[in-house]
């Protein structure tokens, strides 16, 4: 389980596998999986992908009954959205050629591949427009990245 970049072109069902995977790597006790679990599983104590985190133990690690969809909510966390659901919008609007998430992600990839120009000529609003991505603040409350 690598959370990278999302690509364009990327499918909901590669992240649907993945999901899955995870559920079975966890079932193994993958040390992987069980470090995805402890980082990003809201019913463990202390604050998500926080060092609240640092004293849970294995044991209760292991008590956690993994389902689909809480792997596919870790999955999202794990790309920095709240759910699932927000994350499977996001890949929507992603492919959807000239959506505004489409073009903001055009424009992120265009300054850092160093085509600033492609950035402003595809829209100058996708350069001032903000993420659709979300994190959690330490104050518990949500904010654009």
């Amino acid at each position: 389980m690598n959370f990278t970049a999302i690509q364009y072109g990327a499918r909901l069902e590669e992240y649907i596998k993945d999901a899955r995977d995870l559920v079975q790597a966890f079932k193994s006790r993958d040390p992987k999986a069980m470090y995805l679990v402890k980082r990003y599983d809201p019913r463990l104590p202390g604050r998500a992908n926080t060092n609240d985190r640092n004293h849970v133990t294995e044991a209760e690690i292991r008590r956690v009954k993994l389902s689909l969809v809480d792997a596919q909510n870790i999955i999202a966390r794990g790309h920095q959205f709240e759910s699932w659901g927000q994350f499977a919008k996001h890949i929507a609007a992603l492919n959807q050629k000239g959506s505004p998430v489409w073009q903001f992600e055009t424009g992120v990839h265009a300054i850092v591949t160093g085509d600033a120009p492609t950035c402003c000529a595809n829209s100058r609003r996708s350069c001032r427009a903000p993420s659709s991505r979300r994190r959690v603040a330490s104050s518990g409350s949500s904010t654009g990245v």
